[in-house]
């Protein structure tokens, strides 16, 4: 398995690195350990005077290869595998580059980097990885995993994060708890009761494969909003990690996720997992208590 953990030295990077020294892996781990320095960016030129230029990029390279090299070691202290090197371009774009060259399974990186364009509960450069990426990305808000929520509704983008649960070592042999939100009814009452029944029998049916891989699965309904009803779900249940599904990007780089991934990735305290199938190439995923949950309404997870 490959796997690309992005680090800056910040205080979230810092975070991200914790989580992977913590969560067991398959023994073929290799992880490339990635510090990005971005030559445009205008923190370069707020900070310093023009003709510094040269020296002072020459510097924050020399600190980012310090940085990789750091997140190496605190690796190879727990046993890890791992390279270390700086690139050079836009942080989201030539991470995700990264990925794709060395067809990375995942990507992990912190919440909050020192990437100089943010939003205010998420910073851009995450949110751009997780949007763009090929592949699985975690962002690390937590430096442990005991309690996971998985979000599901049976569509592709689903399958591939029940897919990761089931393959992932880090979620093998914990409690499962399976959740299904319906979207609030909007027509016929017989209508939106047909519709709950059958969310419900994808529900079961999710659970029993679950099951039968060994999980055990705890299974409950809940009627709302999908990303409320994800945060409620989670707070109620202390959940440290959340799994969602969301579809590959294609043609044109997307610049924002859909829907309920985006909300929940937007806002929770919580590490969030969004879960994608590898393109082209076979999984290579070989592989706390869990909590899934499906989706209904609203457009479901994106």
């Amino acid at each position: 398995m490959r796997l690309l953990l992005a680090t800056d030295g910040s205080a979230g990077a810092s975070t991200a690195i914790d989580l992977v020294a913590a969560l067991p892996w398959p023994a073929d781990l290799l992880i490339d350990v990635v510090a990005v320095v971005d030559h445009t960016s205008p923190m370069t030129w707020a900070f310093a005077p023009v003709p510094d230029l040269q020296g002072f990029d020459a510097e924050r390279s020399s600190d980012a290869l310090q940085a990789a090299r750091d997140a190496a070691a605190r690796l190879a202290h727990h046993g890890l595998r791992s390279t270390a090197m700086v690139l050079h371009g836009r942080e989201a774009a030539t991470i995700v580059g990264r990925a794709i060259d060395t067809e990375a399974s995942l990507i992990v990186c912190g919440s909050r980097g020192r990437g100089h364009l943010r939003s205010v509960l998420l910073g851009s450069v995450s949110a751009e990885i997780a949007a763009t990426a090929p592949c699985s990305v975690l962002v690390a808000r937590l430096p442990t995993v005991t309690n996971v929520l998985l979000a599901v509704d049976g569509s592709a983008s689903s399958v591939a994060a029940e897919h990761v649960v089931m393959r992932l070592p880090m979620f093998a042999s914990r409690p499962l708890d399976l959740v299904t939100v319906t979207g609030q009814p909007t027509g016929p009452e017989d209508a939106w009761q047909a519709e709950v029944h059958r969310i419900a029998a994808v529900q079961r049916d999710i659970g029993m494969r679950l099951r039968s891989c060994g999980f055990t699965a705890r299974e409950v309904l809940l009627t709302g909003s999908p990303a409320i009803e994800i945060a409620d779900e989670a707070h109620r249940s202390r959940v440290d990690l959340i799994v969602l599904g969301a579809h590959t990007p294609s043609g044109l780089d997307k610049v924002f996720l859909e829907g309920t991934t985006l909300d929940v990735l937007t806002h929770s305290t919580a590490s969030v997992l969004v879960a994608r199938e590898p393109v082209q190439r076979p999984s290579s995923f070989t592989g706390g208590r869990i909590l899934a949950l499906s989706a209904m309404g609203a457009g479901g997870p994106a």
